[in-house]
């Protein structure tokens, strides 16, 4: 609708998401699609390494390929006892992370890696007590050695970074937010002219910006039921680990579905919404359709018997 009433430039984009969004909300309930996709992500992933530049773009799809493939093998790595396979996947994703200098990329998989190095600690078989030790050991070794970088890379980044660790977001979020605020938004190139940024480098500026008010409402609203699926759904790690990298990167750039330029990312975050709603027998698509076409169905044959 915004885009329609701004003349937006990109409304194939938006029939598009609306035409393969549904297919993730009515997957058989036993077909584990997560899977196949998990691959497919990676796969598709791996091309932009060899053509984006340094920078965060770049940092970004590393991070998201990363906790992919956490997600794919954390489960197995726990039940094992492989604590080292999994410090040695951490490590060669932080290094990669690191030489992009994504600073929120860098926080986002240090957060989601302490996580599930937890998780692994505390589901792993206490036979081998001497690995946890040790493992312990070496990572604290390993960020006492490494406090240096990551200060500098924080707080030092850019020349003013130590005085506006934001690095200049924090002026364009204000300048949104106190501008005209609209119900279905601005058009295509808002962020362009008005702060000379191509996006908002925040999701929900972005939101609210682009889209306006309106959408701005529905995305908190999705976040929301998504945050109660987690609380709820406490013992899958794999939704925690997707969705907290994703608030944590869209906190500092733009992750929304219609605008970000890493596809794949929206099709891994409708996939988790998709597999949240297929663990829930409440909310599951096929059992809501069944309910209601079911019960038409009682209410005529009472009718006929009548």
């Amino acid at each position: 609708m915004s885009k329609i009433v701004n003349n937006g430039s990109s409304i194939i984009d938006a029939l598009i998401m609306l035409s393969i969004v549904p297919v993730f909300f009515v997957i058989k309930k036993n077909y584990n699609i997560e899977r196949h996709l998990y691959l497919a992500c990676i796969i598709n992933l791996f091309p932009l390494l060899f053509i984006l530049k340094l920078g965060n773009t770049l940092g970004i799809i590393i991070t998201f390929i990363g906790v992919v493939t956490i997600n794919s093998t954390i489960r197995k790595l726990a039940e094992k006892g492989f604590i080292f396979t999994y410090l040695i996947i951490v490590m060669i994703f932080s290094i990669l992370i690191l030489i992009t200098q994504c600073r929120t990329c860098l926080i986002s998989f240090f957060v989601i890696a302490f996580i599930n190095y937890v998780y692994i600690l505390k589901v792993s078989n206490k036979e081998i007590k001497k690995k946890k030790l040790i493992s312990i050991f070496f990572v604290l070794i390993c960020a006492v050695v490494c406090s240096g970088v990551l200060y500098n890379l924080m707080f030092h980044k850019y020349g003013n970074t130590a005085f506006d660790i934001t690095t200049g977001r924090g002026i364009i979020w204000k300048k949104v937010i106190t501008d005209d605020i609209k119900f279905l938004g601005n058009y295509d190139n808002y962020f362009t002219d008005f702060v000379n940024k191509g996006d908002a480098h925040n999701v929900y500026v972005q939101a609210l910006g682009h889209y306006g008010i309106i959408v701005l409402i529905l995305y908190i609203i999705l976040n929301m039921y998504i945050l109660l699926k987690l609380i709820k759904k406490r013992k899958k790690l794999e939704h925690i680990n997707f969705f907290l990298n994703y608030f944590i990167i869209g906190m500092f750039e733009n992750l929304l579905f219609m605008d970000t330029k890493i596809i794949i990312v929206n099709v891994l975050m409708f996939l988790h919404i998709g597999m949240l709603l297929k663990e829930d027998d409440n909310y599951y698509c096929f059992n809501l359709l069944k309910d209601f076409f079911s019960s038409l169905n009682i209410k005529s044959n009472k009718k006929l018997l009548k």
